[in-house]
């Protein structure tokens, strides 16, 4: 197939078979750098509610590990790369000795001119509540938790001091910048919005969806969830206008089968834009995920779309274009192939034989680098996932990409 041409494939899964439109085989790998998955920052113990798992072996002393990644910004301007760490280690039951941080990533880029491919981190800031906006009790709050190994765990005076969140306080998997520093993260216990400073403090009650509980929304009571676990805003992106945030799930609803729904939510009123979607996106498969959202323009925004694979066995990880030019409310979406993930050229040989692979189960973020050039980032949810490393069983490291498209995106 010759470069910027189109063909229609034919997607099966279960119960679901559509035809997409897709480009030619024709992105590019044009830079990797890589963060060895040993990659620890001082703080608090961590660790003490987590087997050993790929030749490692917690709790992690007198420090915390810099992984799963779950959600990407790129200022032009500073040339500043951050990443949001998700809850920790998988689950409010084993991620309160975590602290939730976004990290300012420092990649050194293997191009075809150069480059160490490698990358480092630093901790950015930490997630804080200082003046109890959650409304819950949180880690802070506790004096002691039993280990795993039947031992307890006693919450660090540094973490009761300054009121640092934890992964059993929030799981944030998708995070927006403002022009004023300010942050947005979307949480999946909730599902929430959550607002900080650009230090991380909690400025406001976190915001609720209106109709959606999660099994760990802390204000459930007698309501049926209808959000799975762990399927609460994977993806939220600004608006071109900055006038909104639109938030995106990462399963689909009880009752919805292969639809995701999108909602908006307004940053000049600060509430949803009602509590129908704005427009919903069909999964490929049933069984598939969304892993990020970000806008290209007024109407049009990339989504990620995996598969529950790794390694070898990986099958779907593939980047679309949705369009919601002209839609009504609720309205199911098209997309458009943009980037196969399992099959970019790498004619430089940055880090392949010529056809690279990106075969992680989480891949969470994605930014738009100039009209030609987009980056990902996978989620390593160390010290579990291997889909670079099955063989030696050793934790997936965290690489950032550069991909140059077929086609400029504006």
């Amino acid at each position: 197939m010759r470069s910027g041409t189109f063909s229609v494939g034919r997607l099966c899964g279960a119960a679901l078979c559509v035809l997409l439109p897709m480009y030619g085989q024709a992105a590019e790998l044009v830079g990797i750098a890589v963060m060895d998955a040993e990659q620890f920052v001082p703080g608090p113990g961590s660790g003490h509610f987590i087997e050993p798992a790929n030749g490692v072996v917690p709790p992690f002393s007198a420090k915390q590990p810099i992984q799963g990644i779950s959600a990407l910004d790129y200022d032009p301007e500073r040339r500043r790369w951050l990443g949001l760490i998700d809850n920790g280690f998988g689950s409010r039951e084993n991620s309160a000795d975590y602290l939730l941080r976004v990290v300012e990533l420092r990649p050194q880029f293997k191009t075809a001119v150069g480059g160490s491919g490698l990358m480092s981190a630093k901790t950015a800031f930490l997630l804080s509540d200082p003046q109890g906006f959650l409304r819950v009790p949180i880690t802070a709050q506790r004096g002691a938790l039993a280990g795993i190994d039947g031992h307890f765990w006693h919450v660090p005076q540094a973490i009761r001091k300054n009121r640092w969140l934890t992964g059993a306080d929030l799981d944030p998997e998708s995070m927006v910048r403002l022009a004023d520093g300010s942050f947005w993260f979307g949480d999946e216990f909730g599902p929430f919005l959550v607002h900080t400073d650009r230090g991380g403090r909690i400025l406001e009650p976190p915001v609720p969806v209106p109709g959606l509980f999660a099994p760990q929304n802390p204000f459930l009571g007698d309501s049926t969830p209808n959000v799975a676990a762990s399927g609460g805003f994977e993806g939220m992106s600004l608006s071109e206008d900055a006038s909104s945030l639109i938030g995106l799930l990462e399963k689909p609803l009880a009752g919805q089968h292969n639809l995701l729904n999108a909602y908006r939510f307004s940053l000049l009123n600060g509430a949803f834009t009602g509590d129908r979607p704005v427009w919903r996106y069909p999964l490929s498969d049933p069984d598939h995920r969304i892993g990020a959202l970000k806008t290209v323009d007024a109407h049009r925004f990339l989504v990620i779309e995996r598969d529950r694979q790794q390694g070898d066995t990986a099958r779907f990880k593939r980047i679309f274009i949705v369009d919601t030019r002209g839609l009504n409310n609720g309205t199911t979406v098209k997309k458009t192939l943009l980037v196969d993930l399992l099959a970019l050229r790498d004619p430089a040989r940055l880090a392949s034989d010529g056809v690279f692979r990106f075969p992680f189960v989480t891949i969470e973020g994605v930014v738009v680098v100039d009209r030609h050039t987009i980056a990902v980032i996978n989620d390593n949810n160390y010290p579990f996932s291997v889909g670079r490393h099955l063989e030696a069983a050793r934790p997936d490291d965290t690489e950032l990409i550069l991909v140059r498209l077929d086609r400029p995106l504006y």
